[in-house]
């Protein structure tokens, strides 16, 4: 699919709930199983590296105990 409107967009928009290392993580807060995860891991990173000579924004949703000051070092 990415292939049919790459072309046809300017830039990109992605959200990030919790960091690409943390398969539990992921699991809980997508109520998928860890294979699953795992595959939208690997999809979301091939994703990122097809669209970055692009625009691409990508959001971080502080969630605490997930994302936050302790879990993202500083700098």
């Amino acid at each position: 699919m990415l292939e049919e409107v790459y072309d046809n967009v300017d830039g990109f928009v992605i959200e990030v709930k919790a960091k690409f290392d943390d398969i539990d993580g992921i699991m809980e807060l997508t109520d998928l199983s860890r294979d699953k995860s795992e595959q939208y891991l690997q999809d979301l990173t091939r994703f990122i590296d097809i669209v970055k000579d692009k625009w691409l924004r990508i959001w971080v949703r502080v969630i605490p105990d997930y994302i936050n000051t302790g879990t993202i070092p500083d700098g």
